[in-house]
């Protein structure tokens, strides 16, 4: 049997708080990580581009279909400036709505 170290452990209870999370915040319409990108929106300048929600959370934001759904549940409203950043990126803005504080 192959031992299993400690990153094993530390990912499995991230998974269950997420679950956890996730089940909690079903009664919301969001998930969790819905949830972080509110709790950063709200504790800051309420106004971010994505790429600042990439680099808050260390990760490339996979596609905008989060920001998406959370603006169809007003939570925020996502608002693209048609300038391109490089090749293939366009500036998303990310706006909190005051709905979401509530």
């Amino acid at each position: 049997m192959k031992k299993k170290g400690i990153g094993f452990y530390f990912k499995r209870i991230d998974e269950i708080m997420s679950m956890a999370a996730n089940a909690h915040l079903k009664k919301y319409d969001i998930t969790c990580s819905q949830a972080n990108i509110l709790y950063m929106l709200e504790k800051g300048k309420n106004v971010v581009m994505q790429k600042e929600i990439e680099q808050e959370f260390a990760k490339t934001f996979h596609d905008y279909r989060t920001l998406k759904r959370m603006e169809k549940n007003n939570f925020v409203r996502v608002e693209v400036n048609r300038r391109t950043i490089d090749a293939d990126r366009l500036f998303c803005l990310t706006r909190l709505l005051s709905l979401a504080v509530k």
